[in-house]
């Protein structure tokens, strides 16, 4: 047997099963997963960093453990410092209610079945077993869609109430209305008629007699908090029909809700909109990932974000309107700072291409991620990260590092349970 480490790319090895996974530790302080099925690397990588990786073991499928010089353990389920599954072998294709503290869940394979998971206290109930689509309208409330028609369900009470109006039944399309009592519908249009979007209160499932024409098909909408406009995303016809893969197609536009009237049109397929005190901004991303901000009086374009690596599936913006999450179809969900346009983090997801990747909280201080072992929630709070960032390191910066990120500022130690940075670097947690 030849003694050469690179005929042995697997110095070490462990195999968790339950997740279809196995990890192979090198000579050189890394350690690689494969899909234990095909044997294939998954781009996942673990890096303890220094000298060779020593035994690898696996307890009960949820903790990776290494030895090398030091002693290191990663959660294989997802969870970690930041994040926590709440939802094993399951995703979320509606996120969560406007109160965050409900999440609507699918079991993997079945997202056309519905959970609502309460993440207080952890319990679930049923919501639809049938083949439904489901979404939260505001105030708690979740309208479930049906071949049969559609009902509306407080969450909180367990109570519904069917939508006796036939075109809300038998709708195109339902949008949120933002303030948590009124939704809207997109009825189907009769011969040539336009397209238009009608109010409803989500209390009583019934029209307000409300409504907007619209020059395509409304798929997104934002109404600013006195109810006398709303910037609307919407899909122009080719000819007689429909056409999603033509990018020049999305479009979107401020309208007045009185006289109907719109504004100049922006050219965007992924949109979100919300209003800064007075002012309402605009985010749009085009097919090829291209994020930008635009002026909604105008619809010319102000700034440019960090982009995706291909099309988005969605934008949200927290209800104080401080943070954007952008979901990729490139199987990443962003997080931005919406004053700076600073982007705060990238996290990982994985799921079924029409599926969205991740759901921001509404007071923008979680992420709901559809992972692989599930639906993974990951904290955004800044307390919560910069203990999880103290835990990592297990001591304070150096005064040399301090110098570097922060310049002249005097040094200070943040993590105060932990001892000073100076001297050796022990290895992380």
């Amino acid at each position: 047997l030849s003694e050469d480490p690179d005929a042995f790319p697997c110095s070490s090895f462990a195999v968790a099963a339950a997740i279809d996974r196995a990890y192979c530790g090198s000579a050189f302080g890394e350690i690689e997963e494969r899909d234990l099925r095909t044997g294939q690397l998954t781009a996942v990588r673990l890096d303890p960093q220094l000298g060779e990786v020593g035994d690898l073991a696996v307890a009960e499928d949820r903790e990776l453990v290494a030895f090398a010089r030091g002693y290191y353990r990663w959660r294989l389920d997802g969870s970690g410092l930041v994040s926590r599954l709440v939802a094993p072998g399951a995703m979320t294709t509606a996120g969560y209610d406007d109160a965050g503290r409900y999440l609507a869940v699918s079991p993997r394979g079945a997202w056309r079945e519905h959970l609502v998971l309460d993440l207080e206290n952890g319990t679930d109930r049923a919501v639809e077993d049938g083949d439904s689509d489901v979404m939260w309208l505001g105030g708690q409330r979740l309208m479930v869609l049906d071949d049969s028609g559609s009902r509306i369900v407080d969450v909180a009470s367990g109570d519904s109430v069917v939508a006796a109006d036939a075109r809300l039944a038998r709708a195109e399309m339902l949008l949120p209305g933002g303030d948590g009592e009124h939704a809207w519908f997109v009825p189907t249009p009769r011969g040539d008629a336009p397209w238009t979007l009608e109010e409803f209160d989500v209390a009583t499932a019934e029209p307000t007699g409300l409504r907007l024409e619209v020059p395509g098909f409304p798929y997104r909408m934002r109404a600013s908090p006195d109810g006398s406009s709303a910037w609307v995303s919407y899909q122009v016809e080719e000819g007689s029909h429909l056409n999603w893969e033509d990018e020049d197609r999305g479009r979107a536009a401020l309208f007045d809700l009185e006289s109907g009237a719109a504004g100049p049109e922006a050219t965007m397929v992924v949109t979100a909109a919300w209003w800064d005190h007075d002012r309402l901004r605009v985010v749009g991303s085009d097919y090829a990932g291209l994020v930008q901000e635009y002026d909604a009086e105008t619809a010319a374009s102000v700034a440019t974000l960090p982009g995706s690596r291909g099309a988005l599936q969605d934008l949200t913006v927290s209800d104080d309107g401080r943070r954007l999450l952008s979901a990729g179809q490139d199987g990443n969900v962003q997080v931005f700072d919406t004053r700076s346009w600073t982007r705060l983090g990238a996290i990982p997801s994985f799921a079924p291409e029409e599926v969205t990747q991740g759901y921001l909280r509404p007071d923008g201080l979680a992420v709901a991620v559809n992972g692989r072992l599930g639906v993974t929630e990951w904290t955004l709070h800044p307390e919560d990260l910069a203990a999880a960032a103290c835990t990592l390191a297990g001591r304070n910066l150096s005064h040399t590092e301090w110098a570097t990120y922060f310049g002249d500022e005097g040094y200070r130690r943040t993590c105060p349970d932990y001892p000073s940075g100076e001297g050796s670097i022990s290895p992380g947690a």
